[in-house]
């Protein structure tokens, strides 16, 4: 539901689909997904780093990569960081584990 290609976007959302399909007739390729996990920001230092998190021994998905080329074109700082694998855990119990140090 939503999806309007292949390469397009996911949305059921009614404004992004209209919005979609102008900028697509613009000329635009439209991105919607692969952006980093988290935007770091020093506000003391005034430094902003956009981060992916990947388990170690996988790759960026195609969408990734995309992105990553995008910000790399508009001089962001882009980052992949690998991380040992620990799994999953139910969502209740992620408020928890933010929590301990």
């Amino acid at each position: 539901m939503g999806r309007l290609s292949r390469n397009g976007i996911r949305t059921c959302n009614l404004c992004e689909i209209e919005a979609y399909k102008e900028f697509v007739k613009e000329g635009y390729e439209v991105v919607k997904n692969g952006y980093p996990d988290f935007i770091l920001v020093n506000w003391e230092t005034k430094e902003v780093r956009f981060v992916e998190i990947k388990p170690e021994g996988k790759r960026l998905t195609p969408r990734q990569k995309k992105v990553k080329k995008i910000f790399e074109l508009i001089g962001l700082n882009y980052e992949v960081k690998y991380i040992k694998n620990k799994g999953v855990v139910p969502r209740k119990d992620v408020s928890k584990l933010l929590k301990e140090k």
